[in-house]
């Protein structure tokens, strides 16, 4: 047997309306279609066992439709649906980026530190390299600021810990303090930038978090020195109770400045050559050995 005839066009006027049927055709009954105002002009007719039916498709995107037709002499619309459409998952709306933007803002930065400056870190680059907008930085960072505040605290930590390690050797407990501070100025000759972050402390005073990692660092030196643990709450940086500490980190500190900024004629590439440096510029403060050179008025020998 045949089945009916198909149609040629259809035709609906935006808004819904009658749909055009063949002049043979207009005895069946007459199929009307309700939509909302935002129906797409694009549609299509699709012929099923029984009957006519519309289906009015959208062609924006995200924005669905519901779409319903109604028949003479039935009690209200019907709602038409599709199974090759239902099954149809949702798409999820397009990410800037996949993985830890804060993380990976973080690393980039770091990259950049360890071959460039401080100054050639911007917002608008890290950004670009990290592949999301530039307005996206300020959802993880207040500013750059605190940026370099996380990188300085987490600095300070990695130094701290590898003194750690250096302290539990065997040795005398000023060779052991010489092995860490010449660690600790060989990483900041290697990284140059993150030393002029892990060093301005005055600048992050107001930042708790690297204030308290430096604080921490401080107290692990007045512990290995003196054999105490300190009161985290109470100020750990007193002169008066632990001028050894202080002269111990201003002379690494200050090592670490005059030796990046070429003071010296060392090959601070050369290991060896940098760990005499510094054993010979620090240890007789820590020995005892530069008093003895003071109350003589002799030359010290390296």
């Amino acid at each position: 047997m045949a089945g009916p005839p198909k149609m040629s066009a259809v035709r609906i006027a935006r808004g819904g309306g009658q749909p055009a049927l063949p002049a043979k055709e207009r005895s069946r009954p007459s199929v009307s279609v309700t939509s909302d105002s935002n129906t797409c002009p694009r549609v299509r007719c699709l012929q099923q066992n029984k009957g006519y039916y519309l289906r009015i498709r959208t062609i924006l995107t995200n924005s669905p439709i519901q779409d319903t037709i109604a028949t003479q002499g039935s009690s209200g619309p019907i709602e038409m649906t599709d199974s090759s459409d239902s099954e149809q998952p949702i798409p999820p709306s397009r990410a800037y980026h996949r993985g830890n933007v804060a993380g990976d803002l973080r690393k980039a930065a770091e990259r950049i530190l360890a071959s460039e400056d401080l100054e050639d870190v911007t917002v608008r680059r890290l950004t670009r390299e990290v592949g999301v907008a530039p307005a996206n930085f300020y959802n993880h960072y207040q500013n750059l600021d605190e940026l370099f505040l996380l990188i300085a605290s987490s600095s300070l930590d990695q130094a701290i810990a590898r003194a750690i390690s250096i302290w539990s050797n065997e040795g005398s407990k000023q060779e052991l303090l010489v092995a860490s501070a010449t660690d600790f100025i060989r990483f900041c000759l290697q990284n140059r930038q993150l030393m002029r972050l892990m060093l301005r402390r005055q600048a992050h005073q107001t930042a708790v978090k690297y204030v308290e990692t430096s604080d921490r660092s401080f107290s692990e030196i007045v512990r290995f020195i003196y054999g105490i643990q300190t009161d985290p709450s109470a100020p750990v940086c007193n002169a008066s109770q632990h001028g050894v500490a202080v002269g111990y980190v201003a002379l690494t500190y200050g090592f670490a400045l005059i030796l990046s900024e070429g003071r010296f004629s060392v090959n601070v590439d050369d290991d060896a050559e940098l760990a005499r440096f510094v054993r010979n510029g620090i240890l007789p403060f820590l020995d005892g050995s530069a008093a003895a050179v003071l109350g003589s008025g002799r030359p010290g020998t390296s």
